[in-house]
């Protein structure tokens, strides 16, 4: 059996017209962890195009009662805080004088770009990390 994969899963971004841009694979070929981020971002691109905002990228906290730490994940947005989430994507310790901030940039990008919304927390450590920069040059550079 064969199916149709949008290309941005294979590098391009393009959430534009994904029915023309896609590519015919065998269904025996993918394994199953492809298959599942294949769905999940079908999914995402499908309730993008509908308007409706499913995914964010938000804080987990983790830790003991009086050492808090925070994961941020990509998590649906309808999930409890404490819920199951998407993907961890790193964390924050704000414990520290001065905090600690690890972001895998690349992954932010990726969740940015097929239309995860931040809250307004992880907005503010992803511009203190350079991450939003970093994302808001590449869409003017592909605009160009």
């Amino acid at each position: 059996m064969k199916i149709q994969v949008p290309l941005c899963l294979y590098g391009r971004n393009s959430l534009q017209h994904w029915g023309a841009n896609t590519k015919v694979i065998n269904k025996k070929d993918l394994t199953e962890i492809a298959r599942k981020k294949i769905l999940l971002t079908l999914r995402v691109i499908i309730e993008k195009r509908q308007g409706e905002i499913m995914v964010k990228l938000r804080l987990r906290r983790m830790g003991a009662g009086d050492q808090p730490f925070y994961r941020i994940v990509a998590v649906d947005s309808r999930v409890k805080q404490v819920g199951k989430y998407l993907e961890c994507v790193g964390w924050y310790d704000p414990k520290p004088e001065p905090s600690k901030i690890n972001i895998e940039t690349e992954r932010v990008i990726y969740w940015l770009s097929v239309g995860a919304q931040p809250t307004e927390t992880v907005r503010s450590l992803l511009r203190k990390a350079g991450v939003l920069q970093i994302w808001h040059e590449r869409k003017l550079a592909k605009a160009e």
